[in-house]
């Protein structure tokens, strides 16, 4: 499924469910009806047992690891009389609502984890309609708790929360205060009311706004107007939501993307949530691993940057038994490379960007060439090449500030190692272009 869009917005307040809270963080968190019956929830009490909608735990997808996930099966194998089977169902039972209760504990665990700064609990003691008093749910009571063995506490710091207010129970038999209530909703009165001039209908009354027939001074009186404005306001800002910064850490990869798709990287930033292993990337990673080993020269990935991450154009048929062969015949695998394998951290634009350059060759002329491997084949449009050569020209950079050497001395190439070819570009992007590309973001 894709992911949820979620509007960057720091200057309302949103309502909105624990589970769609999940992953999410915002400076202050309220989290209201900690009470009795309704958080836990014991609305449904239904189970496999009675309801024909509900899976038993021996015919889930997950029954093999069901043990690990704490669901409870029903072993009757055992039993040999009916008070036997009995008393099994019941404990089972038990299991199954105790469980129920720790999902339920484990919600409230998203719920109260949400905030950066400020977090507020509360629950009530009267529902809209019920006769008899909710009171406060266990888990308020054990944060409660908490709260106060901290502040007893005076060894271990500062309390982890502060009590404002505990409303003492209802007395027995005491009315539900709310239950008679009446509660009138008043419709929004007109906001141009007797300054009408006798039109009685909406279309009319444009007609004569746009006429300029209108009294300009009409007053609004229920500030109409400012919401319409406010709204207004609101949608453009939706419709054009602001880029987040970029971070102060970039890897290479990232850097390349912006320049493919600035707002795929924002899009990223905005949400971040863990991307799908890519098999590309998988296959890119082992053979430069194989590469690595071949060369004699054996070191780690970083998990920041692995080696074919930039790789997105591999084919579904490569194999890597056949990328081995193909290199083995390739002209670089007869040359000895000065190093293999080189992480850097480089500023540019006062943000560092992280990488690992593939190897880096000595030519005849006292240069250099760094030369990137490529499990896929080479890119087959002008804007294509172009994104490509941004990673050669940070490879580049890189190479002539490790080793204090002119840029103008290190060569740059791709070897796209199934079809044998090395590409050179016949440019690369220097230093202020580099910055150009991050200011822009």
């Amino acid at each position: 499924m894709a992911p949820a869009e979620v509007s960057v917005a720091n200057d309302r307040v949103q309502i909105l469910t624990v589970h769609a809270a999940k992953g999410l963080e915002w400076q202050v968190v309220a989290v209201p009806h900690l009470s009795g019956r309704v958080f836990p929830s014991t609305a449904s009490t239904q189970t496999w047992l009675t309801d024909a909608g509900d899976l038993p735990p021996l015919l889930r997808g997950d029954r093999a690891t069901v043990s690990e996930h704490g669901i409870p099966v029903l072993d009757t194998s055992d039993v040999n009389d009916r008070k036997r089977l009995s008393d099994k169902i019941s404990d089972h039972k038990n299991r199954l609502e105790q469980r129920r209760i720790d999902e339920e504990r484990r919600l409230l665990y998203v719920a109260i984890t949400r905030a950066e700064n400020t977090l507020l609990l509360s629950g009530h003691h009267w529902g809209g309609s019920e006769a008899k008093p909710r009171g406060p749910s266990d888990f308020l009571c054990e944060l409660k708790d908490i709260i106060e063995q901290s502040e007893n506490n005076t060894a271990a710091g500062d309390p982890c929360g502060v009590v404002e207010h505990w409303a003492p129970a209802p007395a027995d038999r005491e009315p539900n205060p709310l239950r008679d209530r009446v509660i009138e909703a008043l419709w929004p009165t007109d906001p141009v009311g007797a300054q009408r001039k006798g039109v009685d209908n909406g279309a009319a009354l444009v007609t004569e706004a746009m006429s300029g027939e209108l009294d300009a001074n009409t007053a609004d009186v229920d500030g109409w107007a400012a919401d319409v404005d406010a709204l207004l306001a609101e949608r453009g800002r939706a419709a054009d939501p602001p880029a987040p910064p970029l971070p102060a850490l970039l890897s290479v990869s990232t850097l390349v993307e912006l320049g493919r798709d600035p707002d795929a990287v924002a899009q990223r930033l905005r949400r971040r949530l863990p991307t799908r292993p890519d098999p590309h990337a998988l296959l890119g990673t082992a053979f430069h691993d194989w590469v690595q080993r071949f060369f004699h020269a054996e070191r780690l990935f970083d998990l920041d940057d692995l080696p074919g991450a930039v790789d997105r154009d591999a084919g579904d048929t490569e194999d890597l038994a056949e990328l081995q062969a193909a290199f083995a015949v390739s002209p670089w695998a007869a040359r000895m490379p000065i190093d293999v394998e080189v992480p850097f951290d480089m500023v540019i634009g006062g943000r560092v960007v992280r990488g690992r350059i593939d190897a880096i060759f000595a030519d005849d002329d006292g240069g250099t060439t760094v030369v990137d491997w490529k499990t896929g084949e080479p890119p087959d449009t002008p804007e294509a090449k172009q994104h490509t050569a941004i990673q050669l020209a940070v490879y580049r950079l890189a190479w002539a500030q490790l080793h204090g050497c002119p840029v103008e001395s290190v060569r740059a190439a791709f070897h796209y190692v199934r079809s044998g070819r090395t590409v050179s570009p016949d440019t690369l992007p220097g230093a202020d272009d580099l910055v150009a590309l991050l200011d822009a973001a």
